[in-house]
């Protein structure tokens, strides 16, 4: 089953997400009301997919996102969507970091969400696979083989 967690500070924002995602079948779902929190969640229980706001207390989905990067091979780490209402060019620029694999863009619809857990879920299988192929017979669970911060 996929583990979720979602990290966003705006209350509202997070509910619906969370409500939304238990309501279409994802029931391993976390989330965290800011950047600190959500972080240490990440590293205690490793999400397959995160989806991250950019601007909140603590540190940022950015900060979040490059932690991950730098720290973990792409096969380790999860599947990490920005959730914004940025404009265009703060968009390109956050997307330009290459720490993100998807985007979701605030408000959301059900077939933003749809289209965005297809792709994860396509991305992990991808990651997986790839994980498989450079290390055949040794069995991981979860995406993470190391942890700490």
């Amino acid at each position: 089953m996929m583990h979720v967690l979602v990290v966003e500070d705006d209350e509202l924002s997070l509910d619906i997400m969370t409500r939304w995602l238990k309501r279409h079948g994802y029931h391993n779902v976390d989330s965290a009301a800011d950047g600190d929190t959500g972080l240490e969640a990440c590293l205690r229980d490793p999400p397959d997919v995160l989806i991250l706001d950019h601007a909140m207390p603590g540190h940022s989905g950015l900060a979040i996102a490059e932690y991950l990067c730098v720290n973990y091979k792409r096969e380790q780490r999860p599947w990490i969507v920005l959730f914004t209402a940025a404009a265009d060019a703060m968009i390109s620029r956050l997307m330009a970091t290459g720490h993100f694999d998807d985007l979701l863009r605030k408000p959301c619809v059900t077939e933003d969400y749809v289209a965005a857990l297809a792709r994860a879920n396509a991305g992990l299988r991808e990651r997986r696979r790839s994980l498989d192929i450079a290390d055949r017979g040794a069995a991981t669970s979860g995406l993470f083989l190391a942890r700490g911060f």
